[in-house]
């Protein structure tokens, strides 16, 4: 994985747009409804996985194409590639973004998530 350093983010490092300073990895654990920090996606293929107790709840893979004031879920209606209410894994292929999870409909969760480019 390549890191970024929270001054090239050009974003907020706290608060609701606030961007982490990794390009890809593991996003902190959700116990609530809402959603995770964003992380900077260089763009191509990669893989979503999410684990844990769901609590009733729907976990899903969300881009932001304009450094995070447009959220929009990376599955298209219909599509469960990146949208998941048990352990899962999808794979996803992106332009350059801004990626988070969004966890609703949950009871008491404790939701892990990570994203991965594949191997080369």
């Amino acid at each position: 994985m390549t890191d970024i350093s929270k001054a090239d983010t050009g974003r907020p490092t706290s608060g609701p747009n606030a961007v982490s300073s990794q390009a890809s990895g593991v996003f902190a654990a959700l116990a609530a409804n809402g959603s995770t920090a964003a992380v900077r996606w260089f763009g191509g293929a990669g893989s979503f996985m999410v684990w844990g107790t769901f609590g009733g709840g729907t976990a899903k893979l969300q881009m932001s194409p304009d450094a995070g004031v447009t959220w929009i879920d990376v599955d298209r209606a219909g599509d469960t590639y990146v949208t998941f209410t048990q352990n899962g894994e999808g794979g996803f292929d992106l332009g350059p973004c801004l990626l988070r999870v969004t966890l609703s409909g949950a009871t008491a969760p404790t939701v892990n998530a990570r994203v991965t480019t594949p191997r080369r």
